[in-house]
């Protein structure tokens, strides 16, 4: 997932350790599913659900998992879970039990922000998911996407510029690699290859009229990030 990104300090997914303080991130995260899992579970707070929908005239939705086998799903979870947040803790404020469910005006925030930093890559896991062959031939231009999607814009707030950076040194850090250690002879092998192998496939022959010394930049992102 892309989300190991945003995970807590010290925290390793898939070899990956984040030195970021983000333990507000990391909470809202493991809030979230709570909610779900709640109306997911009880058929009345459902009920419940359904009615305030109506009452407030939202769009009858119900929740959706993050299901950690499926391409994306964290990003709909959250992208729904902020939708129906009026309903939800209108629900939550009026009910004892589970008034520790509401999100107050900050985790709304760091919801947005959160989804904004995951937003792009919906698309990318979406074409992923979708091709069943994916070869080293789609490499540079997966590459150049991801590139896109954690470059700064001007909706970036101090929380999504910080993830969409952890998510770039992280793959920064693979491509200059090797067992470990920073191998440059590789790193120029890797680029050719992966430039010859574009260049031959069909599927990418407008792409691939690029001029070279973008590829290269592309694979150099520890020296021109």
């Amino acid at each position: 997932h892309w989300t190991a990104a945003i995970l807590g300090p010290g925290t390793t997914v898939y070899g990956l350790k984040l030195a970021m303080d983000t333990d507000e991130i990391k909470a809202i995260l493991a809030h979230c599913p709570k909610i779900v899992a709640l109306f997911h579970a009880s058929h009345i707070y459902r009920a419940k659900l359904k009615k305030m929908i109506k009452d407030m005239g939202l769009d009858d939705l119900k929740h959706v998992n993050d299901v950690v086998t499926r391409w994306g799903s964290k990003q709909k979870m959250l992208q729904r879970v902020k939708y129906l947040l009026p309903a939800t803790d209108r629900i939550f404020l009026d009910d004892r039990k589970y008034q520790d469910l509401t999100v107050d005006r900050y985790e709304n925030k760091l919801i947005d922000s959160i989804f904004h930093a995951l937003n792009g890559f919906q698309k990318l896991t979406d074409i992923l998911a979708a091709d069943k062959d994916v070869t080293a031939s789609s490499f540079i231009s997966l590459l150049r996407f991801i590139y896109e999607l954690t470059s700064a814009d001007e909706e970036d707030n101090a929380t999504s510029s910080q993830m969409k950076k952890v998510i770039r040194d992280y793959i920064a850090s693979k491509l200059a690699t090797h067992g470990g250690k920073s191998d440059a002879k590789l790193r120029m092998i890797l680029r050719m290859f992966l430039r010859v192998v574009e260049v031959l496939d069909p599927t990418f022959l407008q792409i691939s009229t690029v001029e070279d010394d973008e590829a290269q930049t592309w694979l150099n992102w520890p020296h021109t990030s």
